[in-house]
């Protein structure tokens, strides 16, 4: 038997993975895994294929927050990573700074123009 309302949530979760840029079947497919176990404990705990969907599906949350902690679950070592690298980019320019004889020059700016430039490409690879 095809569960509507399941489905019509599936397609809108794999929408909204697509739209964050972390489409994977394998969430897609745990997902409904989690969701069809959660409707068999419904239908095992007395209610209708219906009232155990409806109730899934308001537990498990909308399609967007699902889709949201993907992401974040996904890029949280990466944002970890460049927080770590603009920390230590801006420990190395307040010492450059702290030099006298450095600040005339504008070292600042050519020391760490491209380490930053190669850190962003890096952002943008694994992003995309």
């Amino acid at each position: 038997m095809k569960n509507e309302p399941l489905e019509r949530y599936l397609n809108s979760l794999a929408r909204e993975l697509r739209w964050h840029g972390v489409f994977n079947d394998r969430i897609l497919a745990e997902a409904k895994e989690h969701l069809l176990d959660a409707i068999d404990r419904g239908i095992r705990g007395g209610l209708g294929v219906d009232a155990a969907t409806r109730e899934a599906l308001q537990r498990f949350g909308t399609a967007r927050v699902v889709a949201t902690a993907a992401f974040d679950d996904q890029f949280r070592i990466v944002y970890r990573v460049l927080v770590a690298i603009a920390v230590l980019v801006g420990a190395a320019i307040a010492f450059v700074d702290s030099r006298p004889s450095w600040d005339d020059t504008g070292i600042t700016v050519f020391a760490m123009a491209g380490p930053l430039a190669r850190q962003l490409r890096l952002f943008k690879s694994c992003v995309n």
